[in-house]
């Protein structure tokens, strides 16, 4: 039984050593991404992202597919679009 379980973790844990340099630099990931900024009960800015990632060290945020929509006032259309991907740096 013991041999079992040693072969089963060993062959189906995923310890790639290619996945783990690649994660190895990332501090947060988030996956389905939704942040919403407004004030007085109104929406200004909406941004989605598939997915996002946060570099520390480089004070960057890296997105997958965002999408991002400007409200503008009442009655008109809002402002939207999207692109494959997109970085933003906090510096």
């Amino acid at each position: 039984m013991a041999g079992a379980t040693w072969f089963l973790w060993e062959h189906f844990t995923d310890s790639s050593p290619t996945i783990q340099a690649v994660y190895q630099n990332m501090d947060v990931m988030i996956e389905d991404l939704r942040l919403v900024q407004g004030g007085k009960g109104e929406r200004t800015w909406e941004l989605q992202a598939r997915e996002s990632r946060y570099l520390r060290e480089e004070s960057r945020i890296e997105f997958d597919r965002p999408r991002i929509t400007f409200y503008k006032e009442e009655g008109s259309p809002p402002i939207r679009a999207r692109a494959p991907s997109g970085e933003y740096f906090q510096d």
